[in-house]
């Protein structure tokens, strides 16, 4: 998978941040009731913190109530809420400060859903841990994992074994996709057909990993809070699950278990939120659609969009996070954007209102 860490700059959680800039240094803000920032607190933080030292960090993913980052020397870190074990820390309280994951040093990529996390060795063996509820753990069970557990490939507990060929791991609320030989495989919730596995016209959940049965080869998997969205090689963009506020972009309101394309043209990165989407187009364009009561497209007419919407003249995006109800986006120049419920104008306002965002990183 290579030596250094996927490089993961932008983080949204529930209601918090995060970001890494060019220099490693680790900035979040946000609520904190849980330590999710781990700045050594549970003071919510309507700017941007620094996180440790300069230097140190190169990939971060936030949950819920929780964080977990790879530093530049390929060591774990997390932090935050622990009430299901999504910290893999064991049992009991949770962490403000960044507490290291086991003792390796070979992680390569991280993901956080709701309460479960999931984390790539570069020798592609796939762990997890947290809540399980809806098996999105993917250990053929619904107990929760207070420590990681490695994925595996099997029909059953006993027979399966720890699989080395995953490339990518992406974590929604409740449900598990990465994709494994460049093909998408999801575990986890499905109630709404967010795994994109129908078997006998009904939409199961799924306690260990199963091959959607896409054809072709896929870059990039986004699970949101119900819905999925999937980046091929050549930028054609499909998506499939929950799509009450249009989240899946096909100009309906009509939830689809099967993988529908999403227009014609042809994207570059893509992140999903608790009923959201956002995209940016091989031009460098940035495009939103699905729910926006809480301005998370990012338009004044807070009505939610079925199909993607452009968001600016700009033509110079290059990152994309969604969170529940906030987006976050970075342009070439490093500078990083936000809005929606939770950027950071809203919580220097005391958090009753909605912001259409701003630059977050100055």
């Amino acid at each position: 998978l290579g030596d250094q860490p996927l490089a993961q700059v932008l983080a949204a959680g529930e209601r918090h941040g995060a970001f890494i800039r060019p220099d490693g240094s680790l900035w979040a803000w946000g609520a904190n009731d849980a330590g999710q920032l781990g700045d050594g607190t549970r003071q919510a933080r309507p700017r941007p913190v620094r996180i440790g030292a300069p230097g140190l960090w190169a990939a971060v993913a936030a949950g819920d109530r929780h964080t977990a980052a790879i530093r530049r020397d390929g060591t774990l870190w997390s932090w935050g809420d622990n009430d299901m074990g999504q910290t893999g820390q064991g049992g009991g309280m949770g962490s403000p400060k960044p507490m290291q994951v086991g003792t390796g040093q070979t992680w390569f990529a991280v993901a956080c859903g709701a309460g479960h996390t999931l984390a790539l060795q570069r020798n592609g063996y796939l762990w997890a841990w947290g809540w399980n509820r809806a098996g999105q753990v993917g250990s053929f069970g619904t107990e929760n994992a207070p420590l990681p557990v490695p994925v595996c490939i099997g029909s059953d507990a006993r027979s399966a074994v720890p699989d080395r060929a995953w490339d990518r791991v992406a974590a929604g609320r409740e449900h598990s996709v990465a994709l494994r030989r460049g093909g998408v495989w999801g575990w986890g919730l499905n109630e709404t057909g967010q795994l994109g596995i129908l078997i006998h016209g009904k939409t199961p959940n799924r306690y260990s990993p199963a091959p959607v049965g896409l054809p072709g080869t896929w870059r990039q998997v986004a699970p949101g809070g119900a819905h999925t969205l999937a980046l091929q090689e050549d930028g054609a963009l499909w998506g499939w699950g929950d799509n009450a506020s249009g989240q899946l972009g096909t100009g309906t309101t009509e939830a689809s278990p099967k993988p529908l394309q999403i227009g014609q043209a042809r994207w570059k990165a893509v992140a999903a939120g608790g009923a959201h989407s956002v995209g940016i187009r091989q031009d460098g364009t940035l495009w939103a659609w699905g729910r926006n009561a809480e301005g998370q497209l990012g338009y004044l007419t807070m009505a939610d969009e079925h199909e993607p919407l452009r968001i600016d003249a700009s033509t110079d995006w290059v990152g994309i996070a969604a969170g529940r109800s906030h987006t976050m986006a970075v342009k070439a120049d490093g500078s990083i954007w936000a809005w929606g419920r939770w950027s950071v104008s809203e919580l220097e306002s005391g958090g009753g209102a909605i912001s259409f965002g701003g630059r977050i990183d100055e």
